[in-house]
């Protein structure tokens, strides 16, 4: 409970504590495409480079793509304070070991606008919108580095008038060890171009850099990202945002940037997660809101309960949870746990696909208990095909009964 109570706290002061930043630069050609997306990042104040690990990584951060494995489908809509619209709708999979694959459509709809004439009388309205499609592949490489890039197209419409271009983004995502990740991404490193016939709009480069880090057992998750759009005047913009879990599927999000403060709720249920931001902003308060849908993919997964335990201690095991998710049939696996000098410890194995669940006394291939410590473990399994796919390392630690003893209490 004291932890909740610390983190429930620390989200809560974020959110309320920063003051508005309202100076705001000057709009750029395609600056619907850099409102953000994904009310999970929305509510972490758009700090979200070096998270990326979900299907809106295909705008933050298209290496972020290759660091999960089930299948994503999302959705949001953001209401604007001027009877507009704010929506987007995303798709991203794996492809086993030929790495990722993200699609989605970003859609600004500014709602009808008064058409005035020269004696600024109004005589009607026309519709204003813009449209960016967006096609994203990512490749992990050694398990540490993804590469990934995005093909973009972005369309604007004004008064039945359309125009469209073509451009790129790219990204990378380095991951430095379990608490921390550090990402980069180079927005429109090709840039669209709009040529409409009285001017012409060529999109900026956008830089965004920037490192996650995950405190208290992975129980927070902060972010903080760093943006500066190339060839402009711009001042250097920044963002930060925290993301805290006092229960299991319950999620408290708050962030800050130049231009607005941010807070954020996420929950899960089963293969569904939906999430909630609010900004205050110098228009007013935008609510947005999103869903998350989980499916198939070339999942495998592996999670220990508790991640904290004494072998003499009254919580004696601890209980790997196995979910995989394959199309093609398993015919081997192996699950490897490792001291701190990353030497083999324990392992079992089998054939076919591996059992839901695993238990670990603690003890070495010999019986004897191991020292107290931190052990990483992850599972490797092999399809009919002869491809392989491995877990993300995770760690557990084992405590001396004394230690133990008193924490039980």
């Amino acid at each position: 409970m004291k932890m909740n109570r610390l983190l429930l706290s620390t989200v809560l002061i974020v959110s309320v504590s920063f003051p508005v930043w309202a100076a705001k630069d000057a709009g750029l050609p395609g600056e619907f495409l850099n409102f953000g997306v994904g009310a999970r990042a929305l509510g972490m104040g758009r700090a979200y480079t070096g998270v990326a690990d979900d299907v809106d990584a295909i705008y933050y951060n298209p290496a972020g793509l290759a660091s999960f494995r089930s299948s994503q489908v999302t959705f949001q809509h953001s209401g604007l304070p001027v009877d507009g619209a704010y929506q987007y709708i995303g798709y991203a999979t794996p492809i086993y070991s030929f790495g990722s694959l993200g699609l989605g459509v970003i859609n600004l709809d500014s709602g009808d606008v008064a058409r005035i004439d020269s004696n600024n009388i109004e005589i009607g309205s026309f519709d204003s919108r813009e449209t960016g499609y967006l096609v994203s592949y990512a490749q992990m490489f050694k398990e540490r580095l993804a590469l990934g890039g995005t093909l973009k197209m972005a369309e604007k419409s004004v008064d039945n008038i359309k125009e469209s271009g073509f451009g790129a983004d790219l990204g990378t995502l380095l991951v430095v060890n379990e608490r921390v990740k550090l990402g980069a991404m180079f927005r429109n490193a090709v840039a669209p171009k709009y040529d409409f016939n009285t001017e012409k709009e060529e999109f900026p480069v956008i830089f965004r850099a920037g490192p996650s880090v995950t405190f208290l057992n992975k129980h927070l998750l902060t972010s903080l990202d760093l943006e500066k759009t190339i060839g402009t005047s711009q001042s250097l913009r920044w963002h930060f945002g925290l993301e805290g879990y006092v229960l299991r599927n319950v999620f408290l999000r708050a962030g800050v940037d130049k231009t607005e403060i941010t807070t954020g709720l996420g929950l899960r249920w089963k293969s569904w997660q939906f999430d909630y931001a609010g900004g205050f902003q110098d228009l007013g308060f935008i609510n947005r809101f999103a869903i998350k849908f989980f499916f198939g993919g070339y999942s495998v997964d592996i999670k220990a309960f508790p991640e904290v335990f004494s072998p003499t201690g009254l919580k004696n095991k601890v209980n790997f949870k196995i979910h995989t998710a394959h199309r093609s049939r398993i015919v081997n696996w192996i699950m490897t746990i490792r001291n701190a000098r990353n030497k083999v410890i324990r392992s079992f194995q089998g054939y076919k696909a591996p059992p839901t669940h695993l238990e670990w006394d603690g003890r070495d291939t010999k019986g004897r208990i191991v020292p107290a410590g931190q052990y990483t473990f992850r599972m490797r399994i092999t399809d009919s095909k002869n491809r392989s796919e491995t877990t993300p390392t995770r760690s557990i630690r084992v405590l001396p009964p004394t230690l133990f003893a008193c924490d039980a209490t």
